[in-house]
C-alpha cells in the first residue's frame, strides 16, 4: 500500500481549471519535486492534498483511507504537514509559542486535568516545551525563543515556518518552496537540512522548489505540472532533458544557447 495515492484529481474554480487529472504515488520514505512555471497549480495541488480545497472530481487516499475533502486539521492529525509559499507563522507569538501551538494537535489534555493542573498535565506540558526547543535548536532559531516570529529575519522564518510543521509529527511533509528569498548558502544549508531530517524523523516529502540545483540534488523523482496538466514524471536526469520540460520551464541548456 503507497502512503499517498492520489488518482486523476481535477480542481476547477468556475471556467478554470487549475488542476487537471492530477495522479501522483508516494512510498514511504520518498523525496519526490514537484515543478513547473508560476501558475501550473503546484500550490493547488498542495491545498487538495491537505484539505483547503476539496477536489471537482478525482480520490485522494493517504494510508489507504480517503482524506478528500476532509478538514484541513483532521488531515494534519492524520500525519500530512506542510509550509506554505508565503510564510504562514502566528506572527504575533512567541517563536516557541509557534512550535508549542503545533505539538498540541497530539496533545489534548482533559477538562479536568487542566482545572487541577495535576501532575500528569504538568509533565505532558514539559515534555511539549522540551520537544519544542530541541527543534528550534535544531534549526538553529532557539535563541529566538522568547522572541515575536515576526521579528526574525527572513530566512530563520522560513526555518521556523519547517519546525512547526515538524512539531506535529507528519508521516508526510509538503515543502512550498522552502528556498524562497534564501541566498546560496543558506540554500546549500537547506538541502543538507531536508536530507537529515528526511532520515531522522522518517519522513516521506514532497518538496514544490523553484531552484532546480536543489530540486535536481535531492530528488529521486520529479513530477512537471503546466497548466494544471502533468507533462512529465521521471528521474532527475529525465526531466532534464524532456523536450517538453525544456519548452514549458527549463528552457534551453547554456551550452545548446
Amino acid at each position: 500500500m503507497p502512503l499517498l495515492e492520489v488518482v486523476n484529481c481535477t480542481k476547477q474554480f468556475g471556467g478554470l481549471t487549475a488542476v487537471n487529472g492530477f495522479t501522483l504515488r508516494m512510498e514511504l520514505g520518498e523525496l519526490v519535486g514537484l515543478i513547473g512555471p508560476n501558475g501550473a497549480g503546484k500550490t493547488t495541488a498542495f491545498n487538495l492534498l491537505t484539505g483547503v480545497y476539496s477536489p471537482t472530481s478525482g480520490s485522494i487516499r493517504f494510508e489507504g483511507r480517503s482524506i478528500a475533502g476532509h478538514r484541513p486539521s483532521a488531515i494534519a492529525a492524520a500525519g500530512i504537514s506542510r509550509t506554505f509559499q508565503n510564510i504562514r507563522l502566528f506572527d504575533q507569538m512567541t517563536v516557541l509559542d509557534n512550535v508549542r501551538t503545533a505539538s498540541h494537535l497530539h496533545f489534548k489534555p482533559s477538562l479536568v486535568d487542566a482545572m487541577l493542573q495535576t501532575q500528569g498535565l504538568k509533565k505532558a506540558e514539559a515534555k511539549v516545551n522540551a520537544e519544542a526547543h530541541a527543534l528550534l535548536e535544531r534549526f538553529g532559531v532557539d535563541r529566538y525563543a522568547s522572541e515575536l516570529a515576526c521579528n526574525l529575519p527572513y530566512g530563520e522564518q522560513r526555518r521556523l515556518e519547517i519546525a512547526r510543521a515538524l512539531a506535529t509529527k507528519p508521516k508526510l511533509l509538503l515543502l512550498d518552496e522552502p528556498a524562497a528569498g534564501m541566498n546560496t548558502l543558506e540554500k546549500v544549508a537547506l538541502m543538507e537540512q531536508i536530507r537529515t531530517l528526511q532520515r531522522d524523523f522518517d519522513l516521506t516529502i514532497l518538496l514544490i522548489e523553484h531552484d532546480m540545483r536543489l530540486v535536481m540534488s535531492i530528488c529521486r523523482r520529479i513530477l512537471v505540472l503546466d497548466q494544471g496538466d502533468t507533462i512529465a514524471e521521471g528521474a532527475p536526469q529525465d526531466i532534464q532533458r524532456d523536450p517538453a520540460v525544456i519548452e514549458a520551464y527549463l528552457g534551453e541548456p547554456e551550452e545548446a544557447a
